[in-house]
């Protein structure tokens, strides 16, 4: 993996972005995230409804890492008392890379979504059982997230089929569509029980919670 990194440039880019202040490399990562996303979209072009899908796409991802991410640092801070600081990795970018190249493959619609560019940096040690509980604790935040955006996608959905509809609709259907797509693409691939994913943690704190 560190090989395929190298050989995309993409560990040298991340070290490069993490330098910068935390919010600018999270909106940097999330846009390059979205770019990479948009691209399980067949024929992607630069029109409207393409470019909603990048915006909506790359706000799931700004989504995804406050709930994923920070909330977990939170949940970790308040139960354990160890503090975190988010850090972009270019590992998220080479994933979302295979999953577009298995949804091409696979001819898979709309295709699987990944939306986990960062990760958390411990100021002191914790346990594989501890950082288990918050990966699941940060997974049910996101799970109860994307069911809310699943109900709100259905008048957004309706709006969006009307004549002409405003890019700000199309917009917001493509974060609530990506937001439920990329909720289930971590469930699918994330909580694999194999090192390196976050399914592993998980399943070291609690077989049962896995």
């Amino acid at each position: 993996m560190r090989r395929l990194m190298s050989g995309f440039g993409l560990k040298k880019l991340a070290n490069g972005i993490n330098r910068l202040p935390t919010i600018v490399a999270v909106v940097i990562f999330s846009a390059l995230g979205a770019l990479l996303n948009s691209q399980v979209s067949p024929g992607f072009m630069l029109n409207k409804a393409n470019l909603s899908l990048v915006a909506g796409v790359f706000l799931t991802i700004l989504i995804i890492t406050v709930f994923y991410d920070l909330m977990r640092g939170y949940y970790l801070k308040k139960r354990f008392g160890v503090k975190s600081k988010l850090r972009t990795h270019a590992l998220g970018l080479i994933t979302a890379l295979l999953m577009i190249i298995v949804s091409r493959v696979a001819n898979f619609l709309p295709g699987y979504m990944y939306g986990i560019f960062t990760g958390l940096i411990y100021a002191s040690s914790l346990n594989d059982e501890q950082d288990g509980e918050g990966l699941a604790a940060a997974t049910w935040f996101l799970i109860g997230l994307a069911f809310i955006g699943w109900f709100a996608l259905i008048p957004v959905k309706a709006a969006a089929s009307a004549q002409d509809p405003s890019f700000l609709i199309l917009t917001v259907q493509a974060m609530l569509s990506s937001l439920w797509t990329s909720t289930l693409t971590l469930l699918v691939f994330g909580m694999i029980p194999m090192r390196f994913l976050y399914g592993e943690q998980v399943k070291k704190w609690n077989r049962n919670g896995w």
